[in-house]
């Protein structure tokens, strides 16, 4: 088992080295920068809320004034965003023996359909995405459309995405080593991979979720990566996919192979804690691939060691408030951007072609999709976005005859008391949650934001 050193020099710059033994020199280890909780600082941090005055500063306005344009060069990408979840070799075989050995545990933690939900791709129409940047308002985090404004809101992504509203404080922290041996054993193995893989690759940053899923995952590969991207004309949705079929079958031989065991073997993990770190590597890919995808693109973050270790022990957290702080983030980036096509911001940018399909139509619907999975998944795939000239992509918007703002609400067509005396179901929490108007924090890395809500 690799020892944790406290590194530190002063009190304000804490660092934790990991060394493979006790002996080890302590600049031959991996050392890391400490992150402390936010929470703290969000404590001592007031939030000043600011009223905008004049025409709202949409950037279809500022295109047609000459302040923004789309760029018009055929040699770079129309959209350079980042945080769309893509392939990753063997993350889908691993996923899906993952759900099929911890189903409960994943129930427990209310996060079954969202983890399941990364078992597939979300494609989008570049048109559509272009005329919604557009019309977003960064000024009020609100979609101007011809019937009104709306907005991607909480209950959304609860329903959408399957990401809980109830729950701690979701913080991605590297703990120091003092309180390294308060947290769940499985966190200490992250960290023992994490370093196992820096030695072997020349570095933290050579830890990618590629090398990540390889280490961990030891089967062979049954979903080749999908062809590139093709927008095309058609009535219907395409038949061919390379995503999983999301068949998950429930009693699988649980004694793994001596190849399956080896990652077990590097790191010296006890038996009982086998299963639960299994777990934890895989979340902890799953949240910095799918849920926060960060600016560097596909490496693993050992600030999510410590959630995705308590969730795998079944710790609820909440998920939807900084996915939802990230998503507007991202928005009023490229909304605010003079080349929004240049703009190189970083956001779960599935979430938002889930939620335009589900209000504006923009996708062919997957008949098969369970009514337990979360609403994105009938969505997913190849050849699921629908195709739009420029115009037609403007029409979504601001040529709407009718529109039903209540697609996901909880109660359609009749009313109902709900008195929040802690006997709700889960549901009915998460609803009363996302009705109150609030502000949601999110903290990446030593970057502290609020968004209004």
């Amino acid at each position: 088992m690799v020892v944790f050193v406290d590194s530190s020099k002063t009190p304000k710059n804490q660092f934790i080295t990991i060394l493979s033994h006790a002996d080890e020199p302590i600049e031959e280890g991996i050392t890391l920068a400490v992150l402390p909780s936010a929470s703290f600082i969000y404590s001592s941090s007031p939030i000043r809320c600011v009223n905008y005055t004049g025409l709202f500063p949409l950037l279809a306005r500022r295109i047609n004034v000459g302040e923004a344009h789309w760029a018009t060069s055929s040699r770079a990408p129309p959209l350079q965003y980042t945080g769309e979840f893509s392939y990753i070799p063997k993350y889908w075989e691993w996923l899906e023996d993952i759900l099929s050995r911890n189903k409960k545990t994943l129930t427990d933690a209310k996060i079954y359909g969202a983890v399941r939900a990364s078992l597939f791709t979300y494609d989008r129409n570049v048109h559509a995405m272009q005329a919604f940047f557009e019309y977003w308002c960064p000024a009020t985090n609100t979609l101007h459309t011809s019937v009104g404004e709306i907005s991607i809101t909480l209950w959304d992504l609860c329903r959408i995405g399957g990401l809980p509203l109830f729950g701690s404080f979701y913080d991605e922290v590297v703990p120091s080593a003092k309180e390294m041996s308060s947290l769940p054993s499985s966190c200490e193995y992250l960290f023992a991979a994490f370093h196992h893989l820096s030695l072997k690759l020349g570095g933290p940053d050579s830890v990618t979720s590629t090398e990540w899923v390889g280490f961990w995952f030891r089967g062979s590969v049954r979903y080749p990566k999908p062809p590139n991207r093709r927008s095309l004309r058609r009535s219907v949705r395409g038949k061919l996919s390379h995503n999983p079929r999301g068949i998950i079958t429930t009693h699988r031989n649980q004694c793994r192979t001596e190849d399956e065991e080896a990652p077990f073997r590097i790191l010296k993990v006890s038996e009982k804690a086998k299963e639960e770190t299994w777990l934890a590597a895989l979340l902890s890919c799953w949240l910095g691939e799918f849920v926060f995808p960060g600016k560097e693109a596909n490496l693993i973050r050992p600030g999510t060691f410590k959630v995705a270790s308590s969730m795998a022990r079944g710790k609820k957290y909440c998920l939807a408030v900084p996915v939802l702080a990230t998503i507007y983030k991202g928005l009023n980036d490229i909304a605010s951007s003079s080349v929004p096509s240049k703009c190189d911001t970083t956001f779960p940018a599935h979430y938002l072609n889930a939620w335009l399909a589900e209000y504006f139509a923009t996708h062919f619907d997957l008949p098969e999709a369970s009514s337990l999975d979360p609403c994105m998944v009938r969505f997913s795939g190849e050849g699921a976005a629908k195709y739009f000239e420029e115009a037609e992509a403007r029409k979504l918007f601001c040529s709407i005859t009718k529109f039903k703002f209540h697609r996901l609400a909880l109660f359609k067509g009749h009313q109902e008391i709900l008195e929040d005396n802690d006997q709700l179901s889960d549901s009915y929490v998460d609803y009363f949650i996302s009705q109150r108007p609030s502000y949601l924090s999110f903290t990446s890395r030593r970057l502290e934001r609020a968004r209004a809500l």
